[in-house]
């Protein structure tokens, strides 16, 4: 009986002697946190004042459907005459020798700006502007503003009662006039809106394609119809070896234009039937009722053609029937093995010291069309041979202390 066989066999009556063999199922996800969290930007506008929308996509999860989010940020000019106020109550008041609630009371004036180089110090009264008196603090700041935003290249009259000056002489109502300066300030909101998505599509690739109403894609887009966008990609599912990422708009399928999602839909199940001819009826996936083929004989991929932030893209996709499908075999000390989509690993007499081999491989998910992923090798005694494969790096050892990189 050969090696390989034998390995199988106890592989096979392993879980009958020690109950250590198992296959589990868990839960889809992206397997990008950073996708979940800042999403995919897929646009921005900016006008000639400054104020920007910004568009991002999100993607779904288990429960919850992928999502569109507009940030919207005005740059506002805020008018500053480099003065703090504050309410003028009855100790003030009679401090100051005026009615309570009248004008505000200057706790502060900086000289290098506008209001403290007119002659304002702290303890001085301001009773009006522009003739229109000051009743208290909120007032105040909207009558600068208000008159900032009215005649923003002139000069507003503020009528100022000094005060505890050295030479008394100069205590008394002034007018002063004050040009304000101007500080850039923005302010922005979010809205957040639900997209669909069809959901058998993303089970049999991985590849989570939302909808885009019109109201969406034409201020994005600049299209009057619908369009469909990847708001997600499963890190490890054929969607992501073809090199689809969140982002990408969906141009054609097999060179048809991609104006509905059937003609995908369709052209994915006829690859899943030619293996399972018990896959779910059509409307599992979005699709048409009426059912033509699409594909010749030959065809084993979906091609499809994409553009978005990472620029225009050809992929051939495929199918897989098990997404979620993690397994593992444990046969202790002499055997074990792990595989999921993105992570595979294999160990052979893997006690103490490796006396077989180890190999492990991992996938992760990727800014770019191409996959990330990397590997480790160790074979023999102690570790004798080991191989490190990275992106764009590849590390050998030998001899525990013979390395070099390739």
């Amino acid at each position: 009986m050969s090696f390989l066989r034998r390995i199988l066999l106890l592989a096979l009556v392993a879980p009958a002697m020690q109950g250590c063999v198992g296959v589990s199922y868990t839960g889809w996800d992206l397997g990008n946190s950073q996708a979940q969290t800042i999403g995919t930007k897929l646009a921005e506008n900016v006008d000639e004042d400054g104020n920007r929308q910004s568009w991002r996509i999100f993607p779904g999860d288990s429960t919850e459907q992928p999502r569109l989010e507009l940030s919207e940020t005005t740059v506002i000019e805020i008018p500053r005459i480099g003065v703090t106020v504050g309410s003028m109550n009855q100790d003030r008041a009679n401090n100051a020798g005026l009615e309570p609630f009248n004008g505000v009371w200057v706790l502060s004036a900086t000289t290098q700006l506008p209001a403290g180089a007119a002659g304002l110090r702290k303890g001085d009264v301001i009773l009006s502007v522009n003739g229109n008196p000051v009743p208290g603090v909120p007032q105040f700041s909207s009558m600068i503003a208000d008159s900032a935003a009215e005649n923003p290249d002139q000069p507003m009259e503020i009528r100022v009662l000094f005060r505890n000056r050295r030479d008394e002489s100069e205590n008394g109502e002034n007018v002063l006039s004050i040009s304000p300066t101007f500080v850039t300030n923005e302010q922005s909101q979010i809205e957040s809106f639900a997209l669909t998505r069809s959901r058998g599509l993303f089970d049999y690739t991985g590849l989570e394609i939302a909808t885009l109403p019109q109201e969406f894609a034409e201020p994005i887009y600049g299209t009057q119809s619908p369009v469909h966008v990847v708001s997600g990609v499963v890190t490890g599912s054929p969607a992501y070896e073809a090199g689809l990422r969140a982002g990408d708009r969906l141009l054609s399928v097999m060179d048809r234009p991609a104006d509905s999602l059937s003609v995908l839909n369709e052209s994915v199940l006829e690859l899943v039937r030619r293996e399972d001819p018990t896959a779910p009826p059509l409307d599992l996936l979005n699709s048409s009722a009426s059912f033509a083929p699409l594909l010749s004989e030959d065809d084993d991929v979906v091609t499809l053609m994409v553009d978005g932030p990472l620029g225009p893209h050809t992929a051939e996709l495929g199918v897989t029937l098990d997404l979620d499908a993690e397994s593992d075999v444990s046969i202790p000390i002499l055997f074990n093995y792990e595989q999921s989509r993105t992570k595979h690993e294999s160990g052979l007499l893997n006690f103490i010291f490796t006396f077989g081999y180890d190999y492990e491989r991992r996938t992760y998910a990727s800014a770019t069309r191409a996959a990330r992923e990397s590997s480790s090798l160790s074979i023999l005694p102690l570790s004798l041979i080991q191989r490190h494969r990275r992106p764009g790096n590849t590390e050998w050892r030998v001899l525990w202390f013979i390395s070099w990189d390739a």
